[in-house]
């Protein structure tokens, strides 16, 4: 059944190995042997990291929705279900060996590569965005599985529902979209923003550098003020004195604690809304069957 299933599913595992693996050993490389990367490899990620990052965020409904949604509609469009209900095998034992099959694998790669992805981000100079800024966040950490892993459950209940592989493909991607985006929206009343005053030298112009200092993350709100505290506005780097200096550096930044306690929490969300999804679809499946 294993084997079966595994050569029903191969075309899904081999385009999901072929787009996460050099994602994987590029990250990995940057991350754990930075010298082996050639040196213009990793000033273009840096430059175009913003782009990297925006196809990251496509992968997980994209890969889960073309793994998931073909998994049991299929079987229906092409009648094949009852050859897998009439073997030795139990209904149950059908379902949740085709799910493993081929949930795990890319599943696994898409956490991976998150993880990995974190790390080397740290190992080049990005400048743009943050990590708690989108794409920031969605693309970095074990969050990328499950986002993944909601696509996947999603598309595989509407699969079994709709009976239909192209109908629930366009389903499953519209419906990821609005959970991402309302998940997504409340996550600013989430997080812990602390606020750090420094002398203003050359050094603190970079806020992103001074964040990294106190070993958080910058949340973009960065104010530069003068003797009295007063935000210093307009160009004054480009009208010397004409302009009046700052002395301070005022950075709005979320520690990491925050950061990956976050991650988990908004994880959790998506895998009980995969979880639930697909359970939902096992049943309907069973009923339909039995």
């Amino acid at each position: 059944m294993t084997w079966l299933a595994f050569r029903q599913q191969r075309l899904s595992l081999i385009v999901s190995a072929m787009i996460l693996g050099p994602l994987l050993v590029i990250s990995g490389l940057i991350w754990l042997w930075p010298a082996t990367v050639p040196e213009a490899l990793t000033e273009t990620l840096a430059v175009d990291y913003a782009y990297v990052s925006v196809f990251m965020l496509m992968l997980p409904p994209l890969l889960g929705t073309f793994t998931g949604a073909p998994l049991f509609a299929r079987e229906f469009e092409q009648g094949t279900f009852v050859f897998g209900v009439t073997q030795s095998v139990s209904i149950h034992r059908w379902v949740w060996t085709k799910v493993a099959v081929a949930a795990v694998p890319f599943l696994a790669l898409l956490a991976v590569v998150g993880v990995t992805s974190a790390y080397a981000r740290d190992g080049l100079p990005v400048r743009g965005f943050g990590f708690f800024s989108t794409p920031g966040f969605e693309t970095h950490g074990v969050i990328l599985g499950a986002y993944g892993f909601m696509a996947f459950g999603l598309a595989a209940a509407l699969g079994i529902v709709l009976r239909n592989t192209v109908a629930a493909m366009a389903l499953t991607v519209l419906l990821y979209v609005v959970i991402a985006l309302v998940v997504g929206g409340m996550r600013s009343y989430d997080i812990d923003t602390r606020t750090v005053t420094v002398p203003f030298t050359e050094a603190s112009e970079n806020p992103a550098a001074t964040a990294f200092a106190h070993a958080a993350r910058s949340t973009g709100g960065v104010s530069f003020l003068d003797e009295e505290g007063r935000e210093v506005t307009g160009r004054y780097y480009e009208c010397g004195t004409a302009c009046v200096m700052p002395t301070e550096v005022s950075i709005s930044y979320t520690s990491m604690s925050s950061y990956f306690a976050l991650q988990a929490q908004e994880a959790l969300v998506y895998t009980a809304v995969g979880g639930a999804a697909l359970a939902g679809g096992v049943i309907v499946l069973r009923r339909r069957l039995d």
